[in-house]
């Protein structure tokens, strides 16, 4: 018994490759991936400017629906806002802005949410506002539900 098992190992260990048969052969498939690459950009090249179909350009991503939903998004939290903007400073005016863009990503997310949390959208947009001087919190909360309100609406639209 011990020798059919001895006679298994043995064939199934193979003799260790030579140093110089390992790079030869890594060689030989470097060799073989470039000239497969080379074949592949030449084919590409070839059909595609025939071909109506073209190939998109990564630096350019198509837009997606999130892209869609962050952009009217935006829209609707820049409203009425631009006088109030123009009198902050200019530090002011990049901490609102870098908020904003924090803001509508979050609300994109929760809009993406099987159920709408309009709490937490409305506290977001209020939160937001409140980075204003100077503007009274009851006209601030009123202008919140209005954006709150139009941003439900692009959602069931």
């Amino acid at each position: 018994m011990k020798d059919l098992n001895e006679a298994n190992i043995e064939q199934k260990i193979e003799a260790p490759k030579t140093p110089e048969s390992a790079v030869e052969t890594s060689a030989e498939n470097k060799a073989g991936e470039q000239a497969l690459e080379i074949k592949k950009n030449t084919i590409l090249e070839e059909t595609l400017p025939n071909s109506k179909f073209q190939i998109p350009n990564s630096a350019q991503p198509a837009p997606t629906q999130v892209d869609q939903s962050l952009v009217q998004v935006e829209k609707v939290l820049e409203e009425n806002i631009a006088p109030y903007f123009a009198r902050l400073t200019p530090d002011q005016q990049h901490k609102f802005k870098t908020e904003g863009e924090k803001v509508t990503k979050e609300i994109a997310q929760c809009l993406k949410e099987v159920k709408v949390n309009v709490a937490k959208i409305f506290q977001l947009i209020w939160v937001w506002l409140m980075f204003l001087p100077g503007v009274n919190k009851i006209f601030l909360q009123q202008e919140a539900k209005i954006k709150t309100d139009k941003i439900l609406k692009l959602c069931h639209s």
